[in-house]
Order: structure tokens, then sequence, then C-alpha cells
């Protein structure tokens, strides 16, 4: 067993043979033999070389949550100025002025 810098162990938690933990984990649940556990919960990545399914802790590829609300800003503004045109255009057609406008 390898128990990386930090790591935390808390309760009676059984570690089985040959498993590794992450450094900096925190490990809440018995870990199985030849698995290696991280985050925080700590989950297991790997069991025995396989890769085990489930919640990817792969950070690189997370969506950026500001770039994603940018983006629909920008698309509500659109949307909005499309409905401006629109309005205005119909306020031109139907020759709609102002009551402080003089005809």
């Amino acid at each position: 067993m390898t128990v990386g810098a930090g790591a935390k162990i808390i309760g009676a938690i059984t570690i089985g043979e040959y498993s590794r933990i992450g450094a900096g984990s925190v490990v809440v649940r018995d870990v199985p033999p030849n698995a290696v556990v991280v985050g925080v919960p700590g989950r297991v990545t790997y069991k025995d070389g396989q890769r085990v399914s489930g919640i990817d802790l792969n950070m690189t590829d997370l969506p950026d949550p500001v770039t994603r609300a940018i983006e629909q800003l920008v698309e509500r503004i659109r949307g909005l100025e499309a409905d401006l045109d629109s309005l205005r255009k119909s306020v031109d057609r139907e020759g709609i002025r102002d009551k402080g406008e003089a005809p």
C-alpha cells in the first residue's frame, strides 16, 4: 500500500494490498486490493489495472462556466436586438409616432 502526501484516511478503513492513495485524497470507505483512490472524497479510479467507470476526474476537460455564461448572454443579446429591429420596422411601417412628436 502507498499513501500519498497529505492524504487522510478517516475512520476504521481497510486498505487492500497493493493499493495506492493519491496525495491529498480523503478516504472514507474501504479500499479494495490493487486499487488506485483519488479525490475528496476518495474514489476508486483503477482496480486491477483497469479504469473503473463512473465519475471522470480528468479536470482538464471540464466545461468553463464563465465562458458558457458569456455565450448565453451574447445569444440573448442577439435575440433581443433582433426583436428590437423587428419592432422598429413595425413602427416605421405603421407610421406610429411618439405622443410628444410633431406630425
